[in-house]
This record gives structure tokens, sequence and C-alpha cells, in this order.
């Protein structure tokens, strides 16, 4: 083998896979989780082959790339190779997206055929003239019939456990157009609204730089690394969410964790190599540009959001370079503490906390106040200026090679729009400026370059408020900035800086979405404009993801996420209404995967009584999922299903908050427990701190993990003692009450009807004379049963006593209490509907179904004045 041809392996390989790796447009369904095991395997044992005959042709192992000279150029063009290899092995024909191919997919080769038969034996039945019914063919119709609902079923179950994969993979884009899917509603096109030519001058125009970039360090003086190891790269591949798209070479991140045992050691391998020569494979700097329309006209490209996919390969090594880039930032604390975003130990809730402890130590009184700048910048990763970048980059201390290597990456780069959803791509155009989105260096890099606007606005004539004692003048989210000022006069000259840095550092306000909010118990309506544009001033804004507003209320954000939360929850419920496999189990994690964390954002600023209404969406889906009248409480549903009040969740969440203020201060927001100014925010979880019997003393020779489990385990208990105390006589829950599981019987019976009337009866709601009683305010001791004993028509009368189905409890009760006659009716009773074994639970099921199917022939008999 020649030692002059490293680079192409890559590229080779890239080539090879793509038709392998080619997936229908707008599909999110990776090749590597297909729901046929048997078709999955086939392909990987093929794509093992392709390999094994890459290693002989090319005689040499992965590993064996790492022994090639630095200066060769072998290992790209080998591995581009390999992917075109792979290409015909995992190509799979465009999926055509529509309901009458959806909704019929699970009719296949086994209904055909038993339908082709069934037809077969018609013709011949019609042919021979025979007057008489066919009981052959009557059979067979009903046993065709069966197995269309049988596979119907089958392919509903495999919905939900589609939808289950999606939210556990941490998909969301993926889980609700699944959602529109099962439901029966249209997914979003790529329509040709825009043409090519309009994509390509706008991208052009947004990513062309106004001076030329070249690389600021020489090679010669760059330190040596050690070799990439196949345990560092395992790791980077592990922190990969499965599912996503793949960039323009189509190898996704699923098809590489489907073999990391082969995968590992050539990524190593390459990644050491490149790391020697700083030369990358051509196809890592190629983007696919996937655009996602916001609002507004089609016909404006500003209308839509661009999503960047690059390849993943690529992606990984980004990984590799951001460890160390992030180790440099935090070790030699090069990142002000302003700045939160995308940092270990901080986030969002950090920012809004520290903002509300401001405003309301600055205006929680008149005539006090604070002046609150939010600036949104324009375009701000794409606008940056990569010069300035890599100038500011190479007056630090950072590791020349790693600089080298980051600017390599950025070199020569080009992107191509996605037009419509056939896979039409656009010409490339080449990109200049702005860090590469979907790269995993780009948060960290954006970070440093705006990192000096901290030092620009720490001017004591801009009337900062003080934290701690320190000056507090801007607090940094990635590009979200929020400007702080004492006095109106304080902020102007913010904003007047704040356009001279814009200008220096060549980004752009956006103006429009900029906000100006006052801080104040009557706030005072100013006139405010930067670089002489007006900006409005409002009572009310969104700020990263929190509704914050001027009288510093929580309600309005409450009413928000509560919104967003019974909107999906509601999409949730729709779906399961409309399948027939209703999966109750599947459906309980759904809330807790999708709704729930809607339900968390940001609860943990708000107070105890702010949480009250987090129960109500709990007890909705609930109600509508375990299909229960409204008379049965909240809190015995959330017993049966062994979860936990969400005003708990919500508090735990609280008070984890404090804890880790306490035990990990990083960051601006720690300052608050320091302040001389107690909020009212800490002086409400020291009350519930002291509420739950604990006192914040007593974490003290605790560890962050310790304080945490017993902030979870006093809250869990306190929140099961007060539904436990909502449990009134006559519901049989047995044990269930101790658990945090739902009741085995949840996910065990899976006919609706038998599980409904299951959990009636567990619940002693069975649509009996006892429930309508209820509702018409009939004494208890007048809801009689319709039988002659003229006894109150309870759950236990009606499986234990009641002459009108005593040939169905010979059948079916009987049976299970032969051995337990001694116990008394109650405990019959409880004995029935709690035991774990699968069996017992589904024959008393089956009792009651044909029990009250009875039930009602006898009613309407009784209403006819017919004898019974």
């Amino acid at each position: 083998m020649q030692a002059d041809e490293p680079l192409p392996i890559y590229d080779d390989l890239v080539e090879l896979l793509k038709p392998t790796l080619a997936r229908p447009p707008q599909s999110m369904v990776n090749s590597f989780s297909t729901k046929n095991g048997s078709m999955r395997n086939a392909k990987t044992s093929r794509i093992i082959c392709i390999m094994n005959g890459w290693h002989t042709e090319h005689q040499m192992t992965p590993c064996q790339i790492t022994t090639l000279s630095p200066s060769a150029d072998e290992p790209l063009p080998i591995y581009d190779d390999l992917v075109e290899l792979l290409k015909p092995t995992l190509a799979r024909p465009p999926t055509k997206h529509g309901k009458q191919f959806f909704h019929k997919k699970w009719f296949d080769e086994e209904c055909k055929n038993f339908k082709n038969h069934l037809y077969n034996e018609w013709l011949a039945y019609r042919a021979s003239n025979d007057p008489m019914p066919n009981n052959h063919l009557i059979t067979l119709r009903r046993s065709y019939k069966a197995l269309l609902k049988e596979k119907k079923l089958e392919a509903e179950r495999n919905n939900w456990n589609n939808l289950l994969i999606a939210a556990e993979n941490r998909n969301p884009a993926s889980f609700w157009q699944l959602v529109s899917r099962y439901l029966g509603r249209p997914l979003a096109k790529i329509e040709p609204h825009i043409s090519a030519d309009t994509w390509e001058r706008y991208f052009a125009d947004l990513y062309a730089a106004h001076d030329a970039c070249g690389d600021m360090v020489e090679p010669e003086a760059l330190p040596d690394w050690d070799p990439v190891t196949c345990p560092e790269v395992e790791i980077l591949i592990d922190r990969f969410k499965a599912g996503k798209a793949p960039g323009d070479d189509l190898i996704s991140i699923d098809a590489i964790k489907a073999n990391k045992d082969w995968w590992i050691p050539l990524l190593a391998a390459l990644y050491t190599h490149i790391n020697k020569t700083a030369k990358f494979p051509s196809s890592w700097s190629s983007a696919l540009i996937v655009l996602i329309h916001k609002k507004g006209p089609r016909t404006e490209p500003s209308n839509f959001r661009p999503i960047s996919l690059l390849n993943v390969i690529g992606k990984i090594y980004s990984g590799y370079l951001l460890n160390k880039l992030s180790k440099w930032m935090e070790d030699d604390n090069i990142i002000a503490d302003e700045q939160a975003g995308f940092r270990p130990g901080r986030s969002t809730t950090d920012q809004i906390l520290t903002l509300n402890h401001l405003a309301e130590k600055y205006a929680g009184k008149a005539p006090k106040v604070l002046h609150v700048a939010f600036i949104d910048l324009k375009q701000a990763f794409d606008r940056i200026s990569r010069k300035q970048l890599w100038t500011k980059l190479a007056a630090t201390k950072i590791d020349r090679r790693l600089l080298h290597l980051i600017i390599s990456l950025h070199t020569n780069t080009f992107l191509r729009i996605r037009l419509d959803n056939k896979g039409l791509v656009s010409n490339p155009v080449t990109t200049t400026r702005g860090v590469r989105q979907g790269c995993l260096l780009a948060p960290a890099l954006f970070s440093f370059y705006i990192n000096s606007l901290v030092t620009h606005m720490a001017n004591d004539a801009f009337h900062p408020p003080k934290l701690a004692g320190r000056s507090l003048n801007v607090l940094l989210y990635a590009d979200d900035a929020a400007l702080l000022a004492r006095s109106p006069i304080g902020l102007r000259r913010m904003l007047q800086a704040l356009h001279e840095y814009c200008d220096q550092h060549e980004l752009q306000p956006n103006y429009a979405k900029t906000k100006i909010m006052v801080f104040s118990a009557r706030p005072r309506l100013h006139r405010w404009s930067m670089n002489g544009i007006p900006l409005e001033q409002v009572n009310c804004f969104k700020y990263l993801g929190q509704v914050i507003r001027s009288n510093r209320t929580f309600l309005a954000h409450r009413d928000y996420i509560t919104t967003n939360a019974s909107k999906a929850a509601i999409q949730i419920r729709s779906l399961y209404a409309k399948n027939q496999a209703q999966s109750v189990k599947i459906a309980l994690r759904l809330f807790q995967m999708k709704v729930l964390p809607l339900l968390l954002v940001g609860i943990s600023l708000g107070s105890h009584r702010d949480f009250l209404k987090l129960d109500s969406i709990q007890t909705q889906f609930l109600r509508a999922i375990l299909r229960i009248p409204p008379s049965v409480a909240g809190a015995v549903m959330r017993l049966e299903v062994g979860w936990q009040a969400l005003r708990y969740v919500a508090l735990k969440t609280k008070l984890w908050l404090w804890l880790k203020l306490c035990f990990k201060p990083v960051g601006i927001a720690p300052l608050i427990l320091r302040d001389d100014f107690q909020s009212s925010w800490e002086r409400e979880v020291i009350n519930e701190v002291q509420s739950c019997g604990l006192s914040h003393l007593y974490f003290e020779s605790m560890t962050y993990n310790q304080a945490r489990a017993v902030i979870s385990r006093r809250l869990s208990d306190i929140a099961r003692q007060e539904d436990i105390a909502q449990v009134k006589p006559g519901m049989f829950l047995g044990d269930q009450i101790y658990r945090t599981i739902p009741a085995p019987y949840l996910a065990e019976i899976h006919y609706v009807e038998y599980r409904r009337l299951l959990t009636a009866a567990r619940l002693n709601v069975l649509d009996s004379a006892i429930l309508w009683g209820r509702y018409r305010g009939v004494p208890y001791a007048q809801r009689t049963c319709h039988c002659a004993m003229g006894a109150v028509e309870s759950t236990e009368h009606i499986l234990l006593a009641c002459p009108s189905y005593a040939e169905l409890r010979q059948n079916f009760i009987d049976p299970l209490l032969c051995k337990f006659s001694f116990l008394s009716g109650e405990n019959q009773v409880l004995h029935l509907l709690n035991n774990v074994t699968r069996a017992i639970p589904s024959l008393v099921a089956k009792f009651l179904f044909l029990a009250f199917k009875r039930r009602k022939t006898i009613i309407d008999c009784i209403d006819m004045g017919l004898s019974v």
C-alpha cells in the first residue's frame, strides 16, 4: 500500500454508504430502528460482510491507519470507498405518505392470501348453485374478520411502541410527527414557494464575510497530542441521541451505534490521523439545510428557520475538540460568570432566578425601579466574524494545535439547501462567516466571541444593580442578553454602548424583537431608542422560556405552561381514544415524558399556591385514560397509577434548585443566598423546608445527592399520606395505595371494556344504583338492586350475592373463592379485585362485562313492563 493516500479513505467510505443509508425525505425513522428485527439483522449481516471485504481489499485493519505517516493522505480515500460500497445495501425505496397507505400498512401477505382463499371458496360455492348456506364459508369469513382485527390491533400496538421509542429518544419532532400521522393529520411539506436562485442569494448574502480570513497558527509550532483511544470514541458516540437525521453522506448515528465494535477503532485511527495532519475529509465541509416554516408569508426566506444537517462522523470529531475547548475555558476561567449558556452546572433557571431576585430587590416598593433591556441579536450565530474570532482565540493561551484544528474545520465550508420533499438540493453556497450551525463547537465558540461584552458593559456610569456586593450589568445565555440598570439614563447609556459593540463585532440587533421592561410597583412609560430606531417598552415578555411581567407575578407563566401542557395532553388523549389497542401503561409514560416536562418549565420559581393548578391537568388526563366518572377524586386515581400530586413534584423541583445553589455554587445565581436582601423566593423555600419537618441546618453534614434523596423521600411520603386520606369506604385499592407503579391489571388486561369495569369496581363507581343514586341525591339505603333481594347494589352485592348473575358467578367467581370461603364478604371482594395473579383479575373483569350486559337487558325489560 502506498503511504500517500490517507485523506481519501473517509471520502470513499462516505460515497460508499450513501445508497445504503439513503432514506426518503422527511422520514425520521432510522435505518437501524426497523420494526422488523429479522430485516435489521439481515442488513447488519450484509454490512459486516462488506466491511470485512473492505479489510481484505485494502489489506489493513482500521487500527493500522495510525501507522501511516503524518503527511500521508491514504485514510480518507479508503474510507470513501467503504461508504460507497455500503450504499446499495442500506438503500430503501421512498416511503409513500398518505392516509390510504398508512392505515392499511397492517394488511400484509397473510391477509392477502387469506382474502384470495376466501374469494376462491366463495366462487366455488356460487358455481355449485347450492341453496343451503355453506357453513365452511361462514367459518372462513369469521376467521378472516378475526385475522383483520388482530392485524389491525397489532399495528396499533406498534404505533404506541413507536411513540414510546420516539419519546425515549428525546426526539420531539419525530414524536409529534408520529402523533399527527396516527391522528390522520397532514404532515408539513416543503413547498417550492421560493426559487433555488432566491435561496442561494439569501444564504450567500447571510454568510458572506466582509474581510478575508486565514489561518493564524504556524503549523510548525504545534504541540503533539496523544493518539485518540477507542474508549474516548465510544464515550463520544454514546453521547449522541439515536434517531437524529444524518448529513449529506447519509451515515446516521444509528448506523454507527449498531456496529460500534467495527466503527470505533476506525474512527479512533481516523481522528488520530486528522489530529496529526489537520486535513479533513472534503464531505465534512458540507452542510445540508432543511427549512422549517415559522410564521408569516412562505414567500419570504426570513420566515423560515434553517436546520443544518452535518455529517455525523464530523460531528463526533467536533465533540472531541469540544471536550478540549471546554476544559481549557473552565480551567482558565475564560468565560465570565454572567454567561450561563451551555455550561455545566448552569441553566436558564439560574438567570431567571437572578433577574427575579434583582427585580424584587430594586423594584419591590415605589419609587424603586429596575430597567431591563432584553436584547435579540439577529442571526447571531451566522453573522459573527470568523477573522475576529480566530484573532481573539489566538490572543489567548489556547492550545495551538486545538486552534489550528478548529480553524481548519471552518475553512472552505459550504452549504446546500434542500428545496422539496423529493430530495432536490440547490447549488453549493460558500460560507465565510459565522459558526457552523449544528456543530457541537458552535455554542462554545459563540460564547467566547461575545464574552468581551461583559467587560465592555462594566461601567458604574450605567448604574448597575448589585448582587452580594457585585455590580451586575448584563446577564447572558448564549445569544440572549439582558442589560440591567437602576435608572433610565443608565440603560440608555448601555444601549449606546451595545450599539458600538455590535458595530465592532459585526453583530446586528433585531430592533423589532428587542424589548424594554421597567420593573416597578407603578412603572412609567419611557421612550427608548437604539441607533435612532425606537424600541418598545412592554409589561410582559418571554425570557429564556419564562413569561415575565413587570409586576413580577408568576400567574402569567403558570397559565402559559399549563396551556402548552394541556395541548400536549389532549393530543395524547385523542390518540388514545382513537387507538383500539389502548395501552394505559404507554399513555402514562408518554404523559411523564411529554406533558410533565412542559409543566415543569420554570416552575421552581413559583410558590406552592401556584402549583395547585398543575394537579387539574394531571387529573383530567387520568380521568380520560381510566374512563372514570367525576365523582372519583384525583388523589384516588393517582394511587391507582402510582403517581404523586404534581404540586409536590413542582415543590421538589424548587427545593432541588435551592440545594444546587447551596451545594454547587457556580455562576451568578448562588450569590442570591449571600446577598444582604432576602427575596420572597428564598423565604418560601425556608418555610417549605420547615413545613416538611426539616431545617436548612439539617443538610449541612450531607452531600448534595444525600440531601436530594431526603427531600424526595419526605415529599413523596407527605403526598402519599394526603392521597390515602382521600380514599373513601367501599373502594378496594388494597396494597396499591403503597405502590409507586400502576396497578398490574392496567397493563395485563388489554380489552378496554374489561379494564374499565375492573377499575370502576375497584373505585366503587360501577354503573349501578350506587352511582346514579349519588348523582340524584338518593339516600344510600334506597339505592337498591333490581333483584328480589332488595339489597343495596354495591360492588360486593354484584360480585357475591345478586341472583341475577348466579350462573355467571358459578362459572367465573366461585372457583376463585373456593379456598377463601372463611373470609368476610368485603375481604373476598378485596381478594378478587387486588390479586396480583394475572388470571384472577381477568376472570373478574369478564364476569363484570357479562353481568352488566345482562343487567342492561333486565333493566330494559323492566322499563318496558316485560317480565324478566
